[in-house]
């Protein structure tokens, strides 16, 4: 029987690597969470407990139920993927009248 206390339980022996947090910056961890019986689903998670307002990080032990995966190797990838670098915005073309918006408007 599981207890409230075991719901969850970080995976400590994986061959994963984890992207950093892309709010805070701090590591990821594998988790797992407990759904029934002897299933658990995986999910990454952020290691900040604390940020300079005294609260959590948002994906530490997020809520969000996309974020759980009954595979570790699909929790990864996830994680991964929302983590992953934001694509480069289109450049901009002066020959359209475009132009840099200056940082103090």
């Amino acid at each position: 029987m599981v207890t409230p206390n075991d719901k969850f339980r970080k995976v400590e022996k994986h061959h994963f690597i984890l992207l950093p947090c892309k709010l805070c910056g701090a590591p990821a961890e594998l988790w797992q969470r407990w759904r029934w019986e002897d299933i658990w689903d995986s999910f990454g998670c952020c290691t900040n407990l604390e940020d300079v307002d005294g609260e959590a990080c948002l994906f530490h032990l997020p809520d969000d139920m996309h974020f759980y995966r009954e595979r570790k190797v699909d929790a990864v990838k996830h994680w991964n993927l929302l983590m992953g670098p934001r694509p480069d915005p289109e450049p901009l073309d002066p020959r359209r009248g475009e132009e840099p918006i200056a940082e103090n408007e």
